[in-house]
């Protein structure tokens, strides 16, 4: 049996992210599919990620405004650590990152 701290829901949404790396002036930005979310953290996959195992990071999360639904926020962000980084398989040739939020998320439903 799981023993999750947070419900997740399961998601395919496209977004486009930006990371600050934490003690470092080294930022990005990348286009990613969100896979789950909870309020704990996230997976999204990805082609070919920027992120390693442990590190920090200030993320915004941007979602394409033809995608924005009442129930889905304009952005989210939030400061998360890289739990772990999930090679491709056999079913997907992306890499899964899996995020744990330290603060946050915030939801912003207007810019």
């Amino acid at each position: 049996m799981e023993r999750r701290l947070f419900p997740r829901t399961n998601i395919s949404l496209p977004f486009e992210y930006q990371a600050q790396l934490q003690g470092s002036e080294y930022s990005f930005s990348n286009l990613a599919v969100m896979k789950n979310f909870s309020i704990g953290g996230l997976l999204m996959s990805e082609t070919a990620p920027v992120l390693q195992p442990d590190d920090i990071a200030d993320f915004t999360f941007k979602f394409p405004s033809h995608q924005v639904h009442p129930l889905i926020p304009h952005k989210i962000r939030a400061q998360g650590k890289v739990k772990r980084i999930e090679q491709p398989t056999k079913e997907s040739s992306y890499f899964g990152v899996v995020l744990e939020f330290l603060s946050g998320p915030f939801f912003i439903y207007a810019d």
